[in-house]
Order: structure tokens, then sequence, then C-alpha cells
């Protein structure tokens, strides 16, 4: 469903990401900068690039899943990275 089916109202996107990302400030400042197990496991469940192949600056790895203070784990050369910040692709994807 879209929010204009939903409320009957048209919206600027960068409206919404900017009311969305006050909302993941919020929670973050909440919980002291760590996101609870269940919200990493639902966030998990929707991420497409866990499992997959990924691209991140000149590096290729698998994305394993998320930690508890929201960073991408990444395996790459046998060992689990963490990824901050930046841009990721999906191999054969983007």
């Amino acid at each position: 469903t879209s929010l204009k089916l939903v409320t009957g109202k048209r919206f600027i996107p960068e409206e919404i990401a900017e009311i969305v990302a006050e909302e993941v400030i919020a929670v973050l400042q909440e919980s002291g900068g760590n996101l609870s197990e269940e919200i990493i496991r639902q966030y998990t469940k929707l991420c497409a690039n866990i499992g997959r192949q990924i691209v991140f600056g000149e590096n290729i790895g698998i994305a394993t899943g998320i930690s508890l203070d929201g960073c991408l784990e990444v395996l790459r050369n046998n060992a689990t990275e963490y990824i901050r910040s930046g841009e990721v692709t999906i191999s054969g994807i983007y």
C-alpha cells in the first residue's frame, strides 16, 4: 500500500525521509545507542543484502547480519568486519 492510499494526501519523499530519520534517531537515543534484539531481528529479516555478496569501497564480502549497534556485519577473508557507514551495493543487483 502507499501513504497516499492510506491518508489521501501526497507526500514529498524528502519529508518522509526526514520524519523516518528523526524517529530512528529518537529510538537510538532512548536505547542508549543500541537497538533491541527484536528490532534487529525484524530489520535483518527485511534486509535485501543479508546472505548476499556485497561491495563496499574496494572490498567484497558476504553480508551476514546487523549488530546491536546497527552495523552491517560482513564476512570477508574469514573474519567479520563491521560497516558503520558508507555505500554498500549488492553484487548483481545495483
